[in-house]
């Protein structure tokens, strides 16, 4: 188990006791549906081959507020779920977190201090968002999306 892992499951713990975070053992099925739904580029999503929209984090802004508008703006726009519950994982960590979008909001701070390439996708792979080591968040369909050809 990863330093980083291991803080999150202590730093979260009193959320995952009470049922709000639920912790899945093995996020590597979740690598294969990315891999699956959109393209790929230099071990990662090809962001440059589907419609997507993109932002970068730059010092003095307000992580949290500006990562709740770019999500909620493109689940807004594209007509998506966003009641269901959201798997969040990366690449530092071998574990995935199903939660709400509501508490992916609330730990996203604590979440994203981990240095990684984090993803958050829906249940049906339909979207993914994709935080960067390098503090650039892309949000975009998948080829499961209905509405989109890639």
């Amino acid at each position: 188990m990863s330093y980083f892992q291991e803080t999150l499951l202590v730093e979260l713990g009193e959320r995952i006791k009470g049922g709000e975070i639920r912790v899945i053992d093995d996020n590597a099925v979740f690598f294969s549906e990315i891999r699956e739904g959109f393209p790929q580029g230099f071990n990662r999503i090809d962001w440059s081959k589907i419609p997507h929209n993109f932002d970068s984090i730059l010092p003095g802004n307000d992580f949290k507020e500006k990562l709740i508008y770019f999500v909620s703006d493109f689940l807004k726009k594209n007509n998506l779920t966003r009641n269901g519950p959201v798997i969040y994982f990366g690449d530092a960590i071998d574990i995935a977190f199903e939660i709400s979008l509501t508490c992916f909001y609330s730990i996203s701070d604590r979440l994203f201090a981990v240095p990684q390439h984090s993803y958050v996708i829906d249940k049906d792979v339909s979207w993914c968002f994709n935080h960067t080591f390098e503090d650039e968040m892309y949000i975009g369909r998948s080829k499961k999306s209905p509405f989109i050809k890639i």
